[in-house]
């Protein structure tokens, strides 16, 4: 009896222990399929309904697929990438394989048909048009005509297109037919555009144009010639035979031998001897 009195109080203590302690978490299982919205997957996707923390839930995993062509994700790379970003990959179930799917619709009919009718400044009618949308992840696309080219071969003006809401997405063709003289008419109107901008934009550059350096000897007017060899230097008064500008090799005669010494100009009426002139040759020795 002492000790079934002993053993209840004990008993009492681990209840009251057992449902002060908090619930033990369970896994949030993650879906075979996620469909995202947004063109960033946050951990949020892979547990919609579940009550992650804000922070958890906004985390980016990965950028999302383009419509149209999903992301399949094996358990093994998302448990690398739940590492990666500091997330234990235990509080989640993840099955075998995940794919990740853009969600997007099909641009509406009356958005291209309101685009081209802006564009061309008429009513143009669903059945003038040939085209073939893509899907857009805009809830509001917004289809605008950012370029047209003629198609005289085939009779038909064709349209790029591209929804501002959707940057992501690539543009898409629309086609429509004209008569022989409303092309004649665009394809006229688009050289006189582009030859606008070429006259405004693509300027022609100067070009720089070298001026001639100036003519320092003449002939007709005496020059100092410097010599300088090892051991020896003089100044002798010549008579250049031809004009010349700095750096120029010319010929000149010696006032006081009637030699012709080659020279460079190295300066206004100022030359120095060429590199091993013979001063016997010269007479100056």
């Amino acid at each position: 009896m002492i000790e079934s009195r002993a053993i209840l109080p004990v008993a009492g203590l681990l209840a009251l222990v057992a449902l002060a302690a908090p619930p033990k978490t369970q896994p949030v299982p993650v879906p075979r399929e996620v469909t995202v919205a947004s063109p960033l997957l946050r951990v949020g996707d892979l547990a919609p309904g579940s009550r992650l923390a804000a922070k958890l839930a906004a985390t980016v995993l990965a950028p999302s697929p383009q419509p149209g062509s999903p992301l399949r994700l094996s358990r093994g790379q998302l448990q690398a990438q739940l590492r990666r970003l500091g997330v234990n990959p235990a509080r989640f179930v993840i099955p075998s394989q995940v794919e990740i799917v853009r969600r997007a619709q099909a641009i509406p009919s009356a958005a291209v048909i309101a685009a081209v009718s802006s564009y061309l400044r008429r009513p143009v009618a669903p059945s003038e048009l040939l085209y073939s949308a893509p899907a857009t992840t805009a809830a509001a696309p917004a289809v605008v005509v950012v370029r047209e080219r003629v198609d005289a071969a085939h009779g038909r003006l064709e349209l790029l297109c591209r929804d501002r809401n959707d940057p992501q997405l690539l543009p898409f063709a629309v086609s429509l037919a004209l008569s022989p003289a409303a092309l004649s008419r665009r394809a006229a109107a688009a050289r006189a555009r582009e030859l606008a901008w070429a006259r405004a934009v693509v300027k022609p550059r100067p070009r720089a144009v070298p001026m001639p350096t100036p003519i320092l000897v003449q002939p007709g007017h005496t020059a100092n010639l410097l010599i300088n060899t090892p051991g020896f230097a003089l100044v002798t008064q010549v008579m250049p035979l031809e004009p010349g500008r700095l750096g120029q090799h010319i010929r000149v005669t010696s006032l006081a031998t009637h030699a012709v010494l080659p020279a460079v100009v190295s300066g206004k009426n100022q030359l120095r001897a060429a590199a091993s002139i013979n001063l016997t040759y010269a007479g100056l020795h």
